[in-house]
C-alpha cells in the first residue's frame, strides 16, 4: 500500500474494539485499502504513542508497559530499545529539531531522547512525581516543550538536556490538572487543565493560553505575562489532547465527555 509517506498509523486505541486492543494491533491505512498487520500482536508490547522518524518512513512508537521505545524500519522489521528506568511507563513521543526523538516518562519522571542509531539518553525532571504527558516541539527550532500533569507546569528542555519548568496557575481548584499542550500559528502556547474528580464541587475545566513570552520568561515566573483561561462548556471533560488545526484554531478531545473541542485564537492565517 505504499511507503509510510503515505500512509497513516494509528494504535488501535479508538479504531478498533477492546479485544483488538488488547490484541496490540495496529492499523495501517493505504491509498484506498485498510488491512491489520498480524504479525506484529507478540512484537508492538502495547503501543501508545506513535510518530515518524527523520526520514519519514521509519516509524517510533512508546512501548508503555515496558519501559521501551520501538521501532519499526520501511521494511518492516521491528526492534526494541530499552530504557534505562524501569517501570517508567513511555507516554508520548515526538520527533525533535535535532532529528532525534524524545518523550515522556509518566512514572520515570524523566524525558527521554532517542538516536536513529538506537541510543537511548534520559534527563530527569526537576520537580518529583510531576507526570509528564505531551511533548512538542518549540516554535524556536531549538527545544522541546512539555506538560506535567500533576506537577500542574509547562516546562521546555533544549537540545542539551537542561530543563526549564514553569508552574501554571490554576483557575478551577487545587485539584487542577495539566494535559495536552500545542503552539498557535503565533507561538502562544496553549494547554488543557481539568479536574480529574468530578466530587470537587466548584472546580472548572478550562482551555488555557499562555502568551509567547513564555519563550523567554525566567524559570520559575510567569507572573508578568498575559494568561488567559476559558471555560469549557462541558466539566469533567478529563482532556488528552490539543492541537493546532488547519483553520488556524487550536481543536481538543474530552476523553469523558466523548466530545471534539474547538477555540478560536482570533489568528489569521497567511494571506487572509
Amino acid at each position: 500500500s505504499g511507503s509510510a509517506l503515505n500512509i497513516a498509523c494509528r494504535i488501535s486505541a479508538g479504531v478498533y474494539s477492546p479485544a483488538d486492543i488488547r490484541g496490540k494491533k495496529i492499523g495501517i491505512w493505504g491509498v484506498g485499502d485498510q488491512k491489520i498487520v498480524y504479525e506484529w500482536l507478540d512484537q508492538l508490547k502495547i503501543p501508545h504513542a506513535i510518530a515518524f522518524g527523520p526520514d519519514g518512513e521509519t516509524i517510533w512508537f512508546t512501548g508503555k508497559n515496558t519501559s521501551t521505545i520501538g521501532v519499526i524500519s520501511p521494511n518492516g522489521q521491528v526492534k526494541h530499545l530499552p530504557l534505562k528506568t524501569t517501570a517508567s511507563t513511555p507516554i508520548y513521543i515526538a520527533l525533535g529539531p535535532d532529528g532525534n526523538m524524545w518523550g515522556t516518562e509518566l512514572v520515570g519522571n524523566h524525558i527521554f531522547q532517542a538516536r536513529p542509531d538506537g541510543t537511548v539518553s534520559e534527563y530527569t525532571i526537576p520537580t518529583k512525581n510531576s507526570r509528564p504527558i505531551a511533548i512538542v516541539r518549540g516554535p524556536d527550532g531549538d527545544s522541546m516543550w512539555f506538560s506535567e500533569e500533576a506537577g500542574r507546569k509547562l516546562a521546555r528542555i533544549n537540545m542539551k538536556g537542561e530543563i526549564v519548568e514553569y508552574p501554571i496557575p490554576s483557575a478551577g481548584g487545587d485539584h487542577a490538572l495539566l494535559a495536552g499542550l500545542a503552539f498557535d500559528r503565533a507561538g502562544n502556547l496553549w494547554t488543557q487543565m481539568y479536574t480529574a474528580n468530578s466530587t470537587h464541587n466548584g472546580e472548572v475545566d478550562y482551555i488555557v493560553k499562555i502568551d509567547k513570552s513564555i519563550a523567554n520568561a525566567p524559570e520559575d515566573d510567569i507572573s508578568g505575562l498575559p494568561i488567559s483561561y476559558y471555560r469549557t462548556p462541558s466539566q469533567g471533560t478529563m482532556m488528552h489532547r490539543i492541537v493546532l488545526g488547519s483553520d488556524g484554531n487550536m481543536w481538543f478531545t474530552e476523553m469523558h465527555g466523548g466530545r471534539i473541542g474547538r477555540i478560536n485564537t482570533g489568528i489569521p492565517l497567511k494571506g487572509n
